[in-house]
């Protein structure tokens, strides 16, 4: 994928049965059986958002809101030694 996607970060971890993919400069997730299926959604859930804001004359992405402080904390305290940090640029 190309355009807003690339270059973000995501944190992925478990959240009882569920994989939570987590983009750590906006108030995105995704959730799924797998960490590949978390990431999948998520990174989908971007690209709409992105493709739908511009449609209506938006910024792509940078008018959404940031991140939960706790997942910005999170990052900040612990950033890849989290389950995962993964680098989608």
């Amino acid at each position: 994928m190309t355009g807003p996607i690339v270059g973000t970060e995501i944190l992925t971890f478990k959240e009882g049965d569920l994989w939570v993919a987590a983009w750590i400069r906006r108030d995105f997730v995704g959730q799924g059986s797998s960490e590949h299926l978390a990431v999948d959604r998520l990174l989908r859930t971007i690209a709409l958002t992105a493709i739908l804001n511009t449609e209506e004359g938006k910024e792509p992405i940078d008018d959404l809101a940031p991140p939960p402080e706790r997942l910005a904390y999170y990052h900040r305290a612990h950033g890849a030694e989290h389950p995962k940090g993964l680098d989608h640029a």
